[in-house]
């Protein structure tokens, strides 16, 4: 996976002369097993990976998932999301 990640970094690069960023979706929130997690973030690092961890987010709010389903993110936990990215993005400059 993360061979992967550091693969496309260097092919954003070389294409967009930009900053590739990983994102880690609030999902992530929810991992059971916090040792994969940990070792995620340690990984991302020693790759000199640039990434947005929100995985403390939450969708408890019925207004951002859709109940009775999975507990899925609807748009509005999306949009959300996009907002809280273009900040990070923003802070970045």
């Amino acid at each position: 996976f993360l061979q992967i990640l550091s693969k496309s970094k260097s092919l954003y690069q070389a294409k967009f002369d930009g900053k590739f960023i990983v994102v880690l979706h609030p999902v992530w929130g929810i991992v059971k097993d916090q040792a994969l997690y940990k070792n995620l973030i340690q990984q991302l690092k020693e790759q000199n990976l640039l990434f947005f961890d929100f995985s403390e987010l939450s969708y408890e709010a019925s207004s951002e998932i859709f109940p009775g389903c999975d507990n899925h993110p609807n748009g509005l936990a999306n949009k959300n999301l996009a907002q809280r990215i273009v900040r990070e993005i923003s802070s970045l400059e």
